[in-house]
């Protein structure tokens, strides 16, 4: 009789240890899906600003300004295979390419030479190009340190046993 009550006090943490380890990931991983979808937010507004600044007809357009249409539309379908598979290692990778090839775009064509008619890139969309940098290198930062905590718990010993029975997959990093 103890040895079976011992057994099923044995069954019984085990069930409610396991119970606390989902909730938590399951936490974590939601703090991670929300701090993406603000990252995803930022991004999205560097095409509004743009598309502000051009226009919509991208026919008279300067080579340098359909290089930045070009960047942000990669950005755009980076951040859609993020949406539709979150937290995703090889989704999260592409779309830190992708923003770094954004940024790298922006900077060549800020840095062009002014032509006759004056700076290639006015005053207010550098400003609020910078805006909202600020506000994704931000949301980025939050991010991270969310996606390296959870990874860092599923890691653990023995989590790392109920992990793999629960299908937790590590989350990509910017």
């Amino acid at each position: 009789m103890t040895s079976s009550l011992v057994l099923w006090i044995m069954f019984a943490i085990a069930i409610f240890w396991g119970v606390g380890v989902y909730n938590r990931l399951m936490r974590m991983r939601a703090k991670g899906l929300e701090a993406m979808g603000a990252v995803d937010r930022y991004l999205q507004r560097y095409e509004a600003l743009v598309v502000a600044h051009l226009g919509h007809d991208m026919e008279d357009i300067a080579p340098e300004w359909q290089d930045l249409r070009t960047a942000l539309s990669s950005l755009y379908m980076a951040c859609n295979a993020v949406r539709s598979t979150p937290l995703d290692v090889e989704a999260v990778q592409a779309l830190a390419i992708g923003y770094q090839t954004l940024q790298e775009t922006w900077t060549v064509l800020r840095e062009s030479p002014n032509d006759l008619a004056g700076h290639r890139v006015p005053e207010g969309l550098q400003i609020e190009w910078e805006r909202i940098s600020q506000k994704v290198m931000h949301a980025r930062s939050k991010y991270h340190q969310i996606a390296t905590e959870y990874n860092h718990s599923i890691a653990q010993f023995p989590a790392s046993l109920f992990v793999r029975i629960a299908g937790f997959k590590p989350a990509g990093t910017l």
